[in-house]
């Protein structure tokens, strides 16, 4: 038996105005209340994981260096607080499975991800699927931890919906090309 690993991402959230400090807060409380029996891998921009992981006399994280998610590698999953381009761009390269996690729900119901209706109506249901919030995510997380069929289901997931948003096998950047040569 190996301790599960989870890496969290809170890159940038003061810029990005549907998430905020109570995201983390709540968050990090939750995780350590549940006794998930988990390892914590942070990655944060400003600190605010470890600082919160700290407030809280928790020590049971690892804390990844700025612009450096290599050590999400070593996680199980990851969850995203909001939607970070970090965590997306480390399930993809890791190929993780991915939660993303807000205190509410998913802010985003009215973002346009794709100008193509059908491939952005893609990525709003992968997006609701893997959007947890704090009444749900221990729930999630135990049963994923617990069910290797929950894990593989969330893999699966998380992969679909990196394939419509394009960040397999250089489809990003591809993508990017594609939009720029054809809307301006």
């Amino acid at each position: 038996y190996s301790e599960f690993k989870i890496g969290i991402v809170d890159n940038a959230f003061n810029d990005d105005y549907p998430i905020n400090y109570k995201d983390i807060s709540t968050l990090i409380e939750l995780l350590i209340k549940s006794n998930l029996k988990a390892k914590f891998i942070l990655q944060s921009k400003r600190g605010f994981l470890e600082k919160e992981f700290n407030r809280l006399n928790c020590e049971n994280y690892w804390s990844g260096v700025k612009g450096d998610f290599s050590k999400l590698n070593k996680s199980d999953l990851i969850i995203s607080i909001g939607w970070q381009s970090a965590a997306l761009k480390a399930a993809s390269t890791f190929k993780k499975p991915l939660f993303f996690y807000n205190k509410k729900n998913l802010p985003y119901e009215n973002n346009v991800f794709s100008l193509d209706a059908d491939r952005n109506s893609r990525i709003k249901k992968y997006s609701k699927k893997l959007w947890l919030n704090e009444k749900n995510i221990i729930y999630k997380l135990k049963k994923t931890i617990r069910y290797k069929k929950e894990l593989m289901l969330l893999t699966n997931d998380t992969s679909n919906l990196l394939s419509e948003i394009g960040f397999y096998q250089d489809n990003f950047v591809n993508y990017l090309d594609h939009y720029f040569k054809e809307y301006l």
